[in-house]
């Protein structure tokens, strides 16, 4: 019989709401198709036996592996018992040959009466109303009301015994029994939302495989019913939560040993057991790029600046028409996930491949925006639930991650095609101006394009842009183009003065625009190896905690300057501080400005003190190389860069004394009561640094002449600074409980961390455990306190935010001391150091808030020393 009249018989027969189409065959001798067979379909214990069955699918929708629009696959030998002996005929003998041992043993019996009862449960589907979601239950038949009738199911389940297993998905059950299809090598296609593609991980003996029959009468030609499935990130039937159940229980009861251990999608394969580490992780993905850009520099005969930079950006960069091409494919099949109907969309792609930066290896940055766009976080999260599904049923895509915790929501997913990571996100249109702008940069003059590639290279080679994510490159830019703005001879003008006389572009109170094409008379004209050199030597010898790292600015300023208001181009920081936007971070390590959002700190990325202590010692480094090669070829000095670099590590921990009492002659203390350093808790620590501001401290000032009745006596600097770093370390434990609704426990007896200075006495330092369940300041309008009365007001809104019930869930350890330079640390252990729920309480809650917080504690603290004061002098 033709496949024509087997395509007619079947559309007739299931009164064409199916279609048939033949399975592909595969060819054994093919290892390739091997896998590809073996990750899709169960396979035969003969492994030279090809696949020649018959798949049904809805034909409305598209071939796929892992959702509804795959209804079956039957084997050969199965085709006489579902759809009847006439279909013998049509299948080749000798495929009919190959049937597992036991198989016609309850084989027809069990499948003609599921084909029976099948056939009953179409029509009484395809007669029944939809439910109030407007759709027809699949795989079970309906009651007049439109729900599903739980009677099939349970009495279908009880005749076919207790030992098959069924799926989840309230479609029709095939059920096999395990001695009749053993199958222990390979998975069928399960209908699982969630499922990763790839091979599946091969069956414990205690599971059974299953076929799936899902159908369905009317079309599912609308987006509606996937959104949902989507957004409700699986919530279901009772039905299906029962079968879960079960599932569950059995699951408990059969033994662990011999079983793979199953990793989450959203980790990484660093993360895995018995996987490569993160340092290794790094230096295979540079020896993608060092090795050809190393061998192409040797191998030049002319080593002057012009070729060696022509050499180097051909190695490292794409081509504008590679570019072109992936970019091109990678929206074709972003296309097929994000449209929605009666909302348009538009995807922008910026970061590096859109600014003139991009490597070989560089990743995709996209946001996309849709016509109806909501700002709302939890809507922006429920969009990336749906994507993600969408993404991984249409399998274009995979090792999808989705990363809801960070500052900007994104969803990360690798394109197969070109094997390019792709960032996409929904919210952060202002990177888009971003990357113009450096782009816009590059093209004024020449120099900036082949400096920035050096640097970001060298960057990446001297353990700077790693997968810490403790730096990355547009810091590393931002840093480029404020240093050519110092020098004598300014390459580039401030973004202050690139703004003038350019339309403005608002983006809440800071403005976007800049010119397209920069017209500027610069009178340098140093070449690319006096910029470097330099380049290298001001960063090496830069003061990072005195100095602001500002383009917008243009100049060099301190950051107290900052804080008292007294630079001149800061006007609009200034103004959108007091209508109580957010203000900059001065408690990082690293100040740099953003030059268009004022208030945001993009040093902030840079939050450990060992990846400063790197950052510190990779400039150092390269500043030396590039003076030692001074007399060699450019080429020969990008070499030395590139390949003669350093990596800090952590001095040896001092012996802890012995409890003996006998001293160890390595430690280091104050009279014998500083111990040296326990074994640290945690790889990484975070560390929060407060230093003292003026208004602090002339606050501070105001108390101590309330509180002193002696108008003769003088108040030192000395006295104030003490009296600062006390009553911080008292408001901030006390900010975290009231305010920030933390549980705030302090711990007994704890080792000493490792990254607490020496000097620092243990008995200075505050030990406690802090415990966060969910968070009441994220898009907080500014702490208005100068009363008391205005701070009680301000814990009763924390209580009410309580009640949101908005989850902010972490649970870690907090060192709180006061170092010798008078400033304020808080030292916390950070085990999800790249976007977990701690790095978000730190940089969205605590840091954009704490100031506030302590300038009102410290008005109250004034208003109650008045008040005492004045209670006195009455008496």
């Amino acid at each position: 019989m033709e496949e024509d009249d087997l395509q007619k018989k079947f559309c007739t027969l299931k009164q064409a709401s199916w279609q048939l189409q033949l399975l592909p065959t595969y060819d054994f001798k093919n290892p390739a198709q091997i896998v590809d067979c073996l990750s899709r379909f169960p396979a035969f214990p003969d492994p030279a036996t090809k696949l020649d069955g018959l798949l049904f699918y809805h034909k409305e929708s598209n071939y796929i592996y892992g959702r509804t629009p795959l209804v079956t696959w039957l084997f050969p030998f199965m085709v006489p018992d579902v759809l009847g002996e006439e279909w013998r005929q049509s299948l080749n003998s000798r495929y009919l040959a190959n049937v597992p041992e036991g198989y016609g043993q309850q084989g027809p019996r069990v499948h003609g009466r599921v084909r029976r009862e099948a056939s009953e449960t179409t029509r009484q589907t395809e007669q029944q109303p939809a439910d109030r979601n407007g759709r027809r239950w699949r795989g079970a038949a309906c009651s007049s009301s439109g729900e599903p009738d739980r009677s099939w199911t349970e009495a279908t389940r009880t005749k076919t015994g207790s030992r098959r297993n069924w799926t989840t998905c309230g479609e029709i059950r095939i059920p096999f029994r395990e001695k009749q299809f053993p199958l222990a090598s390979s998975n069928i296609a399960m209908a699982d939302d969630d499922q990763q593609p790839g091979p599946s991980r091969p069956r414990s003996e205690s599971e059974t495989p299953v076929a799936v029959v899902a159908i369905d009468s009317q079309d599912d030609s609308g987006d509606d019913d996937e959104e949902e499935e989507a957004q409700t990130s699986g919530e279901g039937s009772k039905d299906q939560q029962g079968d879960q159940q079960q599932q569950q229980q059995q699951q408990q009861q059969t033994p662990t040993r011999n079983r793979k251990r199953k990793h989450s999608t959203k980790r990484g394969s660093a993360n895995k057991k018995g996987g490569p580490s993160e340092e290794e992780l790094d230096a295979e993905k540079l020896k993608f790029l060092l090795e050809p850009v190393l061998s192409a520099l040797r191998a030049l005969e002319v080593k002057n600046e012009l070729e060696a930079m022509r050499t180097l950006i051909n190695t490292l960069q794409p081509s504008q028409h590679e570019i072109e091409m992936a970019l091109n494919k990678v929206k074709k099949d972003l296309d097929r996930v994000l449209a929605f109907p009666n909302n348009s969309y538009c995807v922008y792609d910026f970061g590096s491949i859109k600014s003139g930066l991009a490597f070989r290896d560089s990743d995709l940055d996209f946001y996309v925006h849709y016509e109806r766009n909501s700002e709302n976080r939890n809507d922006q999260t429920k969009l990336i639930h749906v994507i993600h599904s969408r993404m991984m049923r249409d399998k274009t895509f995979h090792t999808l991650v989705k990363i809801i915790g960070a500052k900007v929501p994104l969803l990360r997913a690798v394109h197969g095609p070109t094997n390019l990571t792709c960032d996409i996100n929904f919210s952060n249109a202002r990177g888009c101006y971003n990357s113009k702008f450096i782009y816009a940069l590059t093209k004024f003059d020449s120099r900036i394009h082949k400096l920035a590639i050096i640097i970001k290279f060298w960057a990446k080679c001297a353990f700077l842009l790693t997968n810490h994510r403790q730096m990355n490159t547009y810091c590393i830019i931002m840093m480029l183009i404020f240093y050519l703005q110092t020098k004598k001879l300014p390459l580039l003008p401030s973004v202050q003065d690139l703004q003038k006389g350019i339309p403005r572009v608002n983006y809440g109170p800071w403005n976007l625009g800049y010119p397209r094409e920069i017209v500027f008379q610069s009178m340098n004209r140093e070449s690319i190896r006096q910029l470097l050199t330099a380049f290298f030597k001001y960063y090496a010898t830069f003061e990072y905690d005195k100095y602001l790292i500002s383009p917008y600015v243009g100049r060099r300023v301190t950051v107290d300057e900052m804080k008292q208001q007294k630079v001149r181009e800061l006007q609009p920081y200034y103004r959108a501080e007091q209508q109580q936007f957010p203000q900059f971070n001065y408690g990082t390590l690293l100040h740099i400005q953003d030059p268009f959002e004022l208030n945001m700190n993009v040093g902030g990325v840079l939050n450990s003190a060992q990846h400063f202590e790197q950052f510190k010692l990779s400039f150092k480094t390269a500043h030396e190389v590039c003076l030692a090669t001074i007399q060699e070829p450019f080429a020969k000095v990008l070499e030395e860069v590139f390949t003669k670099t350093k990596k800090f590590s952590k001095p040896p921990k001092n012996v802890p004394r012995p409890k003996n009492g006998t001293t160890n002659n390595n430690a280091t203390g104050n009279g014998g009561e500083t111990p040296s350093p326990a074994e640290d808790n945690g790889k990484h620590w975070r560390i929060c640094r407060l230093l003292p501001i003026e208004y602090e401290l002339f606050m501070v000032r105001q108390i101590l002449l309330v509180r002193n009745t002696d108008k003769d006596a003088i108040i030192t600097e000395r006295q104030i600074k003490d009296m600062w770093a006390d009553c911080l370390l008292d408001f901030i434990e006390d900010i975290l409980s009231k305010i920030y609704l933390l549980k705030v426990e302090p711990l007994k007896d704890a080792d000493r961390c490792s990254s607490i200075p020496p000097s620092v006495k243990q008995d200075d330092i505050r030990t406690f455990q802090m415990v966060s369940e969910r968070q009441v300041i994220f898009k907080r309008p500014r702490l208005q306190i100068s009363n008391e009365e205005e701070l009680e007001n301000e814990i009763a809104i924390s209580k009410a935010r309580w009640q949101a019930n908005r989850p902010l869930v972490f649970n870690c350890r907090v060192d709180l001391f006061k170092t010798n330079d008078d400033a304020i640390e808080l030292h916390i252990p950070d085990q999800q150091r790249k976007n977990g729920a701690l790095r978000v309480f730190v940089e969205t809650c605590f840091l954009t808030q704490i100031r506030n917080c302590i300038k009102g504690y410290l008005k109250v603290m004034l208003a109650k020393a008045e008040e005492r004061a004045k209670a006195d002098r009455n008496k």
